[in-house]
């Protein structure tokens, strides 16, 4: 591996992620060739320790420094965080990497795969930035509320979890002793109550909302961010989190058949997500765009 053909060019004056970034890709490329060098005969080890230096005096002060250098100021409290997070697990799989080198033990392969992947999730921060990461926070976000109402769908029909719990033996002494009586038992205790329906089909109904809502967010507001209100980006993140941490909350209420108190927190869902549509109804340089009338009309549907 050439460093011509792995490391970007950088500005004349890089900025802490920048420099990151080519600290993570460096680091990769060093990763390659010490493998190749440990891995290939004859055996150099004067070769091996000249990569080392590399990565000693090159690598690690730039992740060391620069990822602790990642201004919330500038960059804002999600990147920051992300930044320190990404690096510190670099520096966590580097380190069982060259221990399992320095061993010479069994095969590496997995170490080093695990490292690559590492500072391939560190260098994606540069070209994520502010607002690419924020779309991405978002998307996960999304999914685990989608996942809950897979979840609720699931359990408003039966699913599979009316058999969770049993085995053949039970199987089989359900069916010599009682007959369909503790199958009955069984689906009654996993099913949901009949009472629970409409409710229930109204939380499904916000949530499909929700994760439209979020998709939308992501891929108009925070994809395009290109500076500006740092501030607007932090918030919608933050609110699109709160939001999917109530939504594991309120399935949880269902669950425990507190129908009050479940809706009472899907109001509280609704209001919340109608004040992010709204935070983030103008673009980035104020004016209203496609998405403004989309969030108009979306407000007016989750009721």
């Amino acid at each position: 591996l050439s460093r011509e053909a792995t490391l970007p060019s950088l500005p004349a004056d890089p900025s802490p992620l920048q420099t990151l970034s080519r600290g993570a890709i460096l680091l990769k490329a060093h990763t390659t060739k010490l493998s190749l060098l440990a891995t290939t005969p004859p055996f150099t080890p004067s070769a091996l320790i000249t990569v080392l230096k590399e990565v000693e005096f090159t690598c690690l002060p730039i992740l060391l420094s620069n990822g602790a250098n990642i201004s919330s100021t500038e960059y804002g409290i999600t990147l920051s965080r992300e930044a320190r997070l990404r690096s510190r697990a670099t520096l966590t799989e580097l380190e069982t990497y060259l221990s399992g080198l320095r061993s010479g033990g069994g095969d590496t392969l997995t170490s080093t795969g695990l490292l690559w992947s590492s500072c391939d999730s560190l260098a994606e921060l540069a070209e994520l930035g502010i607002g690419g990461l924020a779309a991405k926070k978002v998307e996960e976000y999304s999914c685990m509320v989608q996942d809950a109402i897979e979840e609720l769908s699931a359990w408003r029909e039966g699913g599979d979890g009316a058999n969770e719990g049993r085995d053949a033996l039970l199987e089989e002494f359900d069916e010599a002793v009682h007959g369909d009586e503790l199958g009955d038992v069984f689906n009654a205790e996993n099913s949901m109550p009949e009472r629970l329906a409409p409710l229930v089909g109204r939380v499904g109904s916000v949530l499909r909302k929700l994760v439209l809502l979020f998709r939308a967010v992501g891929k108009r507001r925070l994809g395009v961010f290109e500076g500006g209100e740092i501030s607007r980006v932090e918030d919608a993140v933050k609110t699109v989190r709160t939001l999917q941490e109530r939504v594991d909350e309120l399935v949880g209420l269902l669950y425990e058949l507190e129908e009050g108190e479940a809706e009472e927190l899907l109001d509280k869902c609704v209001k919340e997500a109608k004040f992010l549509s709204e935070r983030l109804e103008s673009d980035w340089d104020g004016n209203r765009d496609r998405f403004s009338d989309w969030a108009d009309m979306w407000r007016v549907k989750v009721g």
